[in-house]
């Protein structure tokens, strides 16, 4: 870091661990309160809040002697705590409310299973950075729950306000610029889950205000938020099984009128893609899952494991801004990344299941694509500029150098490491001086040549028209995908300029 600059993004440190019970995800670490209390957590793309577990978590039901460590909850300087503490002056109103993912309740967009609530507390984050810059930020809203319908926490990147009780407050990133003077972002970020099933194990990669251009394969093309909510939103084109050993593909989404008039939701909250029953029951078929009535989940045998295992089988999703569009993104998921494993509390009586992690959409509007699916995919998210993109991850060969890119502000009107205010009067001035002497040589030159030329009619000579200025909206447009180019089989691909990347 050089001195006197501040810096615009911050890469998360990834704590090394892969731990979850629906699932082994890639873990970041944050403190959290003035006493610096670490948590191990996850990530939501769709919470406005970050969600803890308080004290008295490992006190619900029959939970296994390891609770703590496996909910993330750190020793504090060498003493074992049993969660954070909520203190009542932190507590922003006195209750429990509905934990919330975009504008929904975790049961509206998840279903019953996933009833959540928490107490809410206004109390400072540290984010850990993999560089050594550690940044706090000041009055953030915590979620302390002790539910067992979730295990870690979660760091909360929601543009959106949190809503509950007679409050009403900012989340994360709409606070950002109030919350620290230890680096100024932009309002976005560039996330993937990390992949353990790749050798080696990739970590997963958040860094707020930019991206790792390491981490994934260039995509043309970008896509607008939602404008009502500003979550990611996009049209399945068509889900399809690919065999690497040679069968012809299967197109999973075939009959299905349903992905022509419904979108997904890309929502890291959970590991699961709910989707329509009509195509849940195709998944069944092809890949011979057995659903499980007490769960929700689609469980796997070994016979089917090992068959799909030994065929490379490869779940292959075409993704656009609309059905009908030309636009599309390509995120291939191996068979691996999708053969998880259910324990304590997913699986309440505790038991080590293996499950596919698709679920039954609860509504038409609810379709999701969650963290599975952004195993394989690298996310980039612009709140300013209102856009996103999705491109493939590059999970493979050695762990790449990060190379991190700031996405600039649209707002920003003085570069890092731009001159001071006096230096830009001096230039200010002198530069004035020198426009005034060239219009002085002008004016002597033209006059000397009026003098001298006769005027010449320019008759019937086409005079192109000035240039319009730059498309001002095309500071819109994401600033990732002209590091390179890829493109579909048969899909031309266009390059886009990228405005706004410092």
């Amino acid at each position: 870091r050089r001195s006197g600059i501040t810096p615009q993004t911050v890469s998360l440190q990834p704590t090394g661990e892969f731990e979850g019970s629906d699932g082994q995800w890639s873990t970041f670490a944050v403190s959290v309160g003035s006493d610096n209390q670490p948590f191990r957590v996850l990530v939501s793309t769709s919470s406005p809040s970050t969600w803890i577990p308080r004290e008295g978590s490992c006190s619900n039901g029959n939970p296994p002697s390891n609770c703590t460590g496996l909910r993330g909850i750190e020793a504090n300087f060498g003493t074992k705590s049993q969660g954070y503490q909520l203190a009542p002056s932190k507590e922003l109103d006195q209750g429990v409310y509905p934990l919330k993912v975009g504008n929904d309740d975790t049961k509206e967009r998840y279903g019953p299973s996933f009833d959540m609530a928490a107490r809410f507390a206004n109390d400072s984050i540290s984010l850990s950075s993999d560089t050594g810059n550690d940044v706090t930020l000041d009055s953030q809203v915590i979620a302390a729950f002790v539910t067992n319908k979730t295990l870690l926490g979660t760091l909360g990147l929601y543009w959106g306000h949190n809503t509950f009780g007679r409050v009403s407050v900012g989340s994360m990133f709409s606070t950002i610029p109030n919350s620290t003077t230890s680096f100024r972002p932009s309002l976005s970020y560039g996330y993937t889950a990390g992949a353990v099933y790749s050798p080696p194990k990739f970590l997963g990669s958040l860094v707020i205000g930019g991206y790792d251009s390491s981490r994934f394969d260039p995509s043309p093309y970008s896509y607008e938020l939602d404008k009502t909510t500003k979550e990611m939103r996009l049209s399945v084109q068509s889900i399809k099984a690919v065999y690497k050993s040679g069968s012809d593909a299967l197109d999973l989404s075939r009959e299905s009128y349903e992905l022509e008039r419904h979108t997904v939701l890309l929502d890291s909250t959970l590991p699961y893609m709910f989707l329509p029953r009509s195509i849940c029951d195709r998944f069944e078929e092809v890949l011979g899952l057995t659903y499980d009535n007490r769960t929700g989940l689609y469980l796997m045998d070994e016979a089917n494991r090992s068959k799909h295992r030994d065929l490379n089988t490869t779940i292959q999703f075409n993704l656009a801004d609309a059905y009908s569009s030309a636009s599309i993104t390509r995120i291939s998921l191996p068979f691996v990344a999708l053969d998880l494993e259910a324990s304590w509390p997913t699986v309440p009586n505790g038991n080590h299941t293996r499950f596919f992690p698709i679920r039954r959409g609860v509504a038409s509007d609810k379709y999701i694509l969650g963290r599975a699916f952004m195993q394989e995919a690298y996310i980039i998210v612009d709140y300013e500029r209102g856009n996103f993109s999705v491109a493939q991850s590059r999970n493979f060969g050695p762990a790449p150098s990060p190379n991190i890119i700031a996405i600039t502000s649209p707002h920003t009107k003085e570069k890092e490491g731009g001159l001071g205010a006096g230096a830009l009067a001096g230039i200010g001035i002198g530069a004035t001086v020198v426009v005034i002497a060239m219009c002085a040589l002008a004016w002597y030159l033209f006059k000397g040549r009026q003098k001298k030329t006769p005027k010449i009619e320019l008759d019937g000579t086409a005079v192109e028209p000035e240039k319009p200025p730059a498309d001002r909206d095309q500071d819109r447009r994401h600033t990732v995908f002209s590091i390179a180019s890829s493109e579909l089989p048969g899909s031309p691909v266009p390059r886009i300029s990228m405005p706004g990347i410092a």
